[in-house]
């Protein structure tokens, strides 16, 4: 099996912001750059907790690396972030491998 990337974002909310824009517009923009969303949100237990504490986590795969990163720099991705970090806090990272 390819060992493909995976984008795992932990936003952090701080107040009111997107108005849900920013949970709905993502989806498409993923989607059109081939990224697969494995988790959005649920449950979680921490197990351990010394260098970071998630309070939702998503993890979205795509099919390389290059496509993750050209994602995340796309204007369209950008406009909606701007719109997002005025709401939510967040730790974004593209991880090979999964």
């Amino acid at each position: 099996m390819a060992r493909r990337p995976c984008v795992s974002l932990s936003p952090r909310g701080r107040g009111p912001g997107c108005g849900g824009n920013c949970l709905r517009r993502p989806k498409p923009l993923v989607e059109q750059y081939g990224g697969e969303y494995l988790a959005r949100g649920g449950n979680m237990t921490l197990k351990e907790t010394d260098l970071w504490t998630p309070s939702r986590l998503v993890l979205i795969r795509f099919p390389d690396a290059e496509t993750a990163n050209r994602f995340y720099d796309s204007a369209e991705y950008q406009e909606v972030l701007q719109i997002s970090k005025k709401s939510a806090r967040r730790t974004m990272i593209v991880l090979e491998g999964l």
